[in-house]
């Protein structure tokens, strides 16, 4: 409206071209490319990350994911690879290791040593390395036989899972990884699951959950029935009276050997090794498939240990998260042990004893309570916890003023995905519910790939703040040079369609290159930034206007030092068609052109030096000046061309000063930084 009323009133221009004009300046004031370069930097990094194994569901979650502080993390799968094998069994009479790798059924069982609290039979003494084949074992040594039979059979059939090959031969677990390790052992031990099946055919089946932490299930046997019971070590001993010795005989389980059991799990779990318990009991007749008569007076078998290897990749990206002041904590089933020796493994946690808190001890905590956990102890592992334990973690987590990606597989995890602010749903083992409720979903399952897609976010970030500051930067350099014209009842610069050139023809290239610069590791090396902080603070304020007023200085001054060079004189009104008004805005325009490509490479850092982060780094950025450049000098210096924009040919000399005075702004920017470097060091 201002520029409208000074051409009409005090300028004597006509209606239409002082609408034109003020028209034009506003395309230059208000940066209309704005929200779609923001929306195509942020589609760029969507798909950025799905070539990552980051599926992102909304744009916005990009952005968030640049200041999570806090990660809620599984363990099974996420930092594991979720390739079950079982390594160990631990008998009331034997220890026995298990060889081999994955689910191919290659390897062999070794008695390792016989516990002292057992009394053995002296024939058995001599074989504590004897390698367990079944058809030779059986008659060399019947009662370990019976043991070995029979834990493998609770392992064989308490079971849903099927190991299959596949097209590259290989191995692979069809169901629960746990599940296919038991079913390897049992095809290492030399028993056959069909010939098992068909032996002891399943009626009934009580499944897994989180709940009761074990499955169940019975079968018939001739006329008798038999009930496998396989799940978490604290929780099966609870249902055990009775336990098998190594004749084959059941023995009631007192104080004692309760004791010696759980000390075993608790070393057992202590080497990362995941402890189940197997148990069973006969029964003449069943009069009802009760669950709670079925899992009741069970008789315990043993332990097996299985190992699930910490994901490669994991350990490198959670040093990544320390350095950006991300802490993780561990949400899991598993016991609290096998947790801790993980996470400790991982570098999550610093101490070998952390502070484990269970489901239990969540239920009896306020959210109070949960809080000042949190804020006494800097290791912390949440292990035997439900869904909701962890929708209650999230909450008090959030309340805390922390932004949290927790992931989740389940259905139950859905409400937690949804209270997080980045939810994040397992692609391989995740349900459609969880997937459906989360932000992202990753393809590999993997704790790196979320550290990977937090680290995209904060780059998109960096990336949305530079190409800010590069369209607004311009945009002012554009303004003061129209104002300071007005101002010094100067002839105009720029005209309205060369305004326009300018903001639609040359901008925009730059814009979005600036938006997809490569991702650089020093944005992990920073605490997450406060969400509350905006963009457009004083500091990022006064930086752009600077430069901005900057540039037109340099162009208006170059305007008028052409005009002069050609004879103008202050005061007299030029014609647009005459050669000192040509010459000075084409100038001014080509200038004003070249200047901001070279603001775009002082765009890249707020403090860095060009040089020092590399002047040829971004390719897209080099295309994109390079295209910018490429159509100015079309529009400069094709003829056709030069009679619609009312411009004109510039001589060799020329276009050295536009290039020359085009360079200022980058020696201007250069020596802000260094001001700034050396006072911040």
């Amino acid at each position: 409206m201002i520029l409208f009323s000074v051409g009409i009133i005090f300028q004597g221009k006509h209606f239409v071209e002082s609408l034109l004009f003020a028209a034009s300046v506003a395309v230059a004031a208000v940066p209309e490319g704005l929200p779609a370069t923001i929306t195509i930097a942020l589609a760029l990094g969507v798909q950025k990350l799905a070539k990552k194994n980051a599926i992102i569901k909304e744009l916005a979650s990009v952005e968030t994911l640049g200041s999570t502080t806090v990660i809620c993390s599984d363990k099974t799968g996420t930092l594991t690879q979720n390739q079950m094998t079982a390594k160990e069994i631990f008998t009331m009479n034997y220890h026995v290791n298990i060889n081999g790798v994955g689910y191919s059924p290659e390897g062999e069982l070794q008695i390792i040593g016989v516990k002292e609290y057992i009394e053995v039979p002296s024939q058995h003494k001599n074989h504590a390395s004897l390698t367990f084949i079944s058809q030779t074992f059986k008659k060399t040594n019947p009662d370990i036989y019976q043991i070995i039979k029979k834990i493998t059979q609770v392992g064989l059939l308490c079971n849903n899972a099927k190991i299959i090959r596949n097209e590259q031969n290989q191995y692979e677990c069809l169901g629960d990884p746990t599940e296919g390790a038991l079913l390897t052992l049992g095809e290492k031990a030399g028993f056959s699951l069909d010939q098992m099946n068909k032996e002891f055919p399943k009626i009934k089946e009580f499944p897994f959950s989180s709940d009761r932490k074990m499955m169940s299930t019975v079968h018939k046997k001739d006329s008798d029935f038999i009930i496998f019971v396989k799940g978490a070590p604290d929780q099966v001993l609870k249902k055990c009276s009775k336990y098998l010795n190594q004749k084959g005989e059941t023995k009631k389980i007192t104080p004692k050997i309760k004791e010696i059991i759980l000390n075993q799990n608790n070393e057992m779990a202590s080497r990362a090794l995941r402890v189940l318990a197997l148990s069973y009991k006969e029964e003449p007749e069943l009069k009802n498939l009760d669950q709670k008569e079925i899992e009741d007076k069970l008789i315990f078998v043993g332990l097996i240990g299985i190992i699930d290897p910490p994901r490669e990749e994991v350990k490198k990206a959670v040093e990544l998260t320390q350095k950006a002041g991300i802490k993780t904590y561990i949400i899991t089933g598993d016991y609290g042990l096998t947790a801790s020796a993980i996470a400790y493994e991982l570098g999550i946690i610093k101490s070998k004893n952390p502070k484990i808190i269970t489901g239990d001890v969540l239920n009896k905590l306020t959210e109070s309570d949960l809080l000042k956990q949190f804020k006494k102890y800097p290791d912390l592992i949440f292990a035997r916890v439900n869904p909701e334990h962890k929708l209650k973690i999230v909450s008090a987590l959030k309340k805390r003023g922390e932004i949290v990606a927790v992931t989740g597989d389940g259905v139950n995890d859905a409400p937690a995905l949804k209270r997080a602010d980045i939810g994040v749903s397992m692609g391989i083992t995740g349900t459609d519910v969880s997937k459906e409720a989360a932000n992202m979903v990753l393809a590999d399952d993997s704790f790196a790939s979320i550290v990977t897609a937090i680290q995209e976010g904060r780059t998109i970030y960096e990336n949305l703040k530079k190409f800010i500051h590069y369209v607004f930067s311009s945009n002012i350099g554009e303004l003061v040079t129209v104002f300071a014209a007005i101002l010094l009842a100067l002839p105009s610069p720029l005209t309205a369609i060369l305004i326009l050139c300018i903001n639609l023809g040359t901008d925009i290239f730059p814009a979005l290159a600036l938006g997809v610069e490569p991702t650089e590791e020093k944005f992990m090396n920073i605490p997450p930034r406060d969400p509350k902080s905006h963009i457009m603070n004083r500091k990022f304020i006064a930086r752009f206007f600077g430069i901005g007023l900057f540039i037109g200085v340099i162009v208006i001054g170059s305007f008028i030092y052409y005009l002069y060079r050609y004879d103008w004189q202050w005061g007299i009104k030029l014609e647009k068609e005459s050669l000192a008004y040509l010459k000075a805005s084409t100038i001014a325009f080509s200038l004003l052109v070249l200047i901001q490509m070279v603001n775009a490479f002082n765009s890249r850092s707020e403090k860095e030096s060009i040089f020092k982060i590399g002047v040829f780094k971004n390719h897209w950025l080099i295309g994109a000046i390079a295209l910018s450049i490429l159509v100015l000098i079309l529009m400069v210096e094709v003829p056709f061309i030069q009679e619609l924009l009312h411009t004109t040919h510039l001589t060799e000399k020329e276009w050295i000063f536009v290039t020359a005075a085009s360079l200022s702004v980058l020696i201007f920017e250069e020596i802000r930084k260094l001001i700034i470097r050396q006072s911040s060091s």
